[in-house]
């Protein structure tokens, strides 16, 4: 983490937030995978940071860290090959809010990844994976998942289920993908959520000039909770995609969004390489031929819409653990 310290610019993540970042990174796991989720209005300072798992090992790992019964349970379940977790959950996603508590007292929510298409069992594994971290399940819960899984349209793909331990209401997310901007009002409606529509349908016809496809994120529980979330991703990165000027000049005229952020945003690619003295000899992969870079890349941004409240918008900051070949590594491009 330390060597990205220099483009992690202070609009972005405040030097408190980020000793604290730094601090419980030290003590997680090693990830290969991980990044920041930044509030870009004026007034909002918050910062998440999020981790990625791809082995029931690393769960384990936090163990040492946590020593968190429900977790451990769960750990043990997902690294049971026959335990329907196993076979549905392809990796595990960490998310902490930033805030004054302690790093031990920190609890994170839960995100997992779906290996499938509109999986049937989404309420099943979703009951399942919340009696294991004793977590008390809403009465209509199951019934409302099931809604939501059947009256997705053709195409859509459920990608997560996040279990929000950190949050105090008793609800679960749902991230789907696949959704036509012009079918995701239609959808909401189908799934029983009750709000005014006027200005959803404008932000979401705004949105489809810069975005070339969005998530959906909302909570399910004993209803479906009015906060949505539209989560906006562009398949290349600014330097080779002009949208992202406009949709961060879009965001910064309906002031969601300052010009000092939208700066530090813009400039947050790249990559630096990691000297091998930061790795263990199991990394090299590749072996003495083997560059290891830490890439930096705006994996999305989201525009939260929730009834009687402004608009908010997030960038998501990612880095990423890779190794290439110094042929394929573009010698200017590194920074």
């Amino acid at each position: 983490m330390q060597i990205i310290n220099p483009y992690i610019y202070h609009q972005l993540v405040s030097p408190q937030f980020l000793s604290q970042i730094l601090a419980l990174s030290k003590i997680l796991p090693a990830f290969s995978y991980g990044g920041f989720e930044s509030h870009l209005g004026s007034k909002q300072s918050q910062v998440d940071f999020f981790v990625r798992y791809f082995s029931n090992q690393a769960i384990n790992d936090l163990l040492n860290y946590y020593q968190w019964e429900p977790l451990k349970n769960l750990a043990q379940e997902w690294a049971d090959i026959k335990s329907p977790l196993h076979q549905k959950f392809t990796d595990i996603w960490l998310e902490f809010d930033i805030n004054e508590q302690s790093l031990q007292r920190l609890i994170p929510g839960i995100f997992f990844t779906l290996n499938k298409q509109i999986d049937k069992n989404i309420p099943e594994l979703t009951q399942q994976a919340l009696r294991l971290l004793s977590r008390p399940i809403p009465s209509k819960l199951e019934s409302n998942l099931k809604l939501c899984v059947d009256c997705s349209p053709k195409g859509a793909s459920f990608l997560h289920i996040g279990i929000m331990l950190s949050r105090p209401h008793q609800a679960i997310r749902l991230d789907v993908a696949g959704i036509a901007f012009d079918r995701v009002l239609d959808y909401l409606r189908e799934i029983g959520w009750i709000a005014q529509t006027n200005r959803l349908r404008s932000l979401i016809a705004d949105l489809s000039n810069f975005a070339d496809h969005i998530h959906l994120a909302f909570d399910v529980g004993d209803t479906i909770f009015p906060r949505i979330g539209l989560e906006c991703f562009l398949k290349q990165q600014p330097k080779y995609e002009p949208r992202w000027q406009l949709f961060l000049d879009y965001l910064v005229k309906q002031e969601l969004c300052t010009p000092a952020k939208q700066n530090a945003l813009l400039s947050w690619p790249g990559f630096s390489q990691i000297k091998s003295n930061h790795v263990s000899r199991d990394d090299y992969i590749l072996g003495n031929k083997g560059i290891n870079i830490l890439g930096r890349s705006i994996s999305h941004i989201k525009i939260v819409e929730q009834p009687n409240f402004p608009l908010e918008a997030k960038a998501y900051l990612a880095i990423a653990q890779r190794w290439f070949e110094p042929d394929l590594l573009p010698e200017k491009e590194a920074n």
